[in-house]
C-alpha cells in the first residue's frame, strides 16, 4: 500500500509540474568562444523562452544581473536594452 501511495504522489507531481519544465530563462552569448587575439567584446541576449517553439515571451527587467570575475561583481543591469519578442 505504501508503494502505491508513493507511486501516485510521483505521478501527481509529474502531471502538475509539467508546465514548469517547458519554459527556460536563457543567457545566449554572441560568441561561443573568445580566442586569444580576438576582439574581447561579447554581447548577451537574455530571454524567457520556450526553446522548442523558438518563441520568446515578455520579460520584466531583471532586478539583479551581475558578472563575477576575479571575485569582483559588476552590475550589468544598466547595460540592458529592451528588445521585442515578436
Amino acid at each position: 500500500m505504501k508503494k502505491r501511495g508513493i507511486f501516485i504522489l510521483i505521478i501527481l507531481i509529474v502531471i502538475f509540474n509539467g508546465n514548469a519544465f517547458a519554459h527556460f530563462g536563457m543567457v545566449i552569448p554572441s560568441k561561443s568562444m573568445v580566442m586569444q587575439g580576438d576582439a574581447r567584446d561579447v554581447t548577451f541576449e537574455i530571454s524567457f523562452s520556450h526553446p522548442f517553439e523558438m518563441a520568446g515571451m515578455d520579460m520584466e527587467r531583471p532586478v539583479k544581473f551581475e558578472m563575477i570575475m576575479n571575485n569582483e561583481k559588476t552590475d550589468l543591469v544598466p547595460a540592458l536594452n529592451p528588445s521585442s519578442t515578436r
